[in-house]
């Protein structure tokens, strides 16, 4: 639709723009916009309320840069983009006067703001022109202007914020898969989580996520998939002649070997290396702890002296009447840790 788009000025917009072009879609333009977190900028354009105070209600005397802004040349077309340009959707309507007392101290910093009407673009790109002599006006001139508050839009992954029509990013542990208008973001469905800003929710391995991405749903049986799996087609039938245990987390796998994941789709059976484990009711192979060590194809950990593998970790050697050989010592005695002997 637009080519050739430039908007130089640092204050308002002097845009330029064809709507016929000679582009192709590999110069389309992807843009990134930081998510605003107030409605005006106290460095450019502003409300205050009656009190003199800056607001964000989207109705109040027009500010710019510390002083009220002439009504000399201002016009609808001006005041739907200064309302745009402050975070609202547009300008209900626009007053001039002298209201409060307050406004006599406040110096008057623009004068003959006005945007033109133009192509069909223009409400969107204005042209605008200001000046900065206003030895001639007075507060009797300084505009009054009020701008729609409609329901506050928020992008995907984002709430609106409590109290300040403003958007802030869902929780850890809840989603918002598209545009939100509400105060809260969809908690994860069970058997998921999430970080902070999520458009969705991270499944637990051996599950996927919905098409609505509104729950989890377990792999067929015989199949596992990866945690964060986003569709059925990540869930992948077990190799011949092994089987998913754990709930889907994995495939079975011989003696001294563990499942791992070599893409997103894809696993197999690898052998455990040394200084590492797989214990029989589990399909990964995993690290012995700093104080144990293992050969390869190991399904338990040899421990330092003094500690005692359980089955997961290097534990202290205090078993009395021990029924098997724990810590070097024989079946029917126990490690003493003070005497360092049995």
């Amino acid at each position: 639709k637009l080519d050739e788009v430039r908007c130089p000025g640092s204050i308002v917009p002097q845009c330029q723009y064809r709507t016929s072009h000679d582009c192709v879609h590999g110069e389309d333009v992807w843009l990134h916009c930081n998510i605003r977190t107030q409605r005006g900028n106290l460095n450019s354009f502003y409300l205050l309320d009656n009190s003199a105070r800056y607001t964000q209600s989207g109705h109040g005397l027009l500010m710019y840069q510390g002083g009220t802004v002439c009504d000399d040349g201002f016009n609808t077309v001006t005041a739907n983009w200064i309302c745009r340009l402050m975070g609202y959707d547009n300008a209900a309507n626009w007053a001039n006067g002298r209201r409060f007392p307050f406004q006599d101290d406040l110096a008057i910093k623009m004068d003959n703001l006005v945007c033109s009407n133009g192509p069909s673009y223009s409400d969107i790109l204005p042209t605008c022109s200001y000046g900065t002599s206003t030895g001639d006006d007075t507060h009797s001139e300084d505009i009054w202007l009020s701008c729609n508050t409609a329901a506050v839009k928020c992008p995907a992954g984002y709430k609106v914020k409590l109290n300040d029509n403003l958007c802030e990013p869902c929780p850890p542990g809840t989603y918002s898969p598209t545009t939100n208008i509400n105060y809260s973001c969809l908690p994860c469905p069970l058997g998921s989580n999430s970080t902070s800003g999520a458009m969705f929710c991270s499944c637990q391995a051996g599950s996927y996520l919905s098409g609505d991405k509104s729950r989890c749903l377990a792999c067929p049986k015989g199949s596992v998939s990866r945690e964060g799996s986003m569709s059925y087609s990540k869930c992948v039938p077990c190799p011949q002649g092994t089987t998913a245990i754990n709930n889907g987390k994995g495939c079975s796998c011989k003696r001294g070997h563990g499942w791992s994941w070599t893409s997103e789709v894809k696993g197999t059976c690898n052998p455990c290396p040394a200084n590492s484990f797989k214990r029989k009711d589990e399909g990964l192979c995993q690290q012995c702890p700093i104080e144990g060590t293992s050969p390869p194809l190991s399904e338990g950990c040899t421990c330092a002296l003094g500690l005692s593998w359980d089955g997961k970790s290097c534990v202290d050697c205090v078993r009395e009447k021990s029924k098997d050989k724990v810590c070097g010592c024989e079946a029917g005695t126990f490690w003493n840790p003070y005497s360092k002997s049995v």
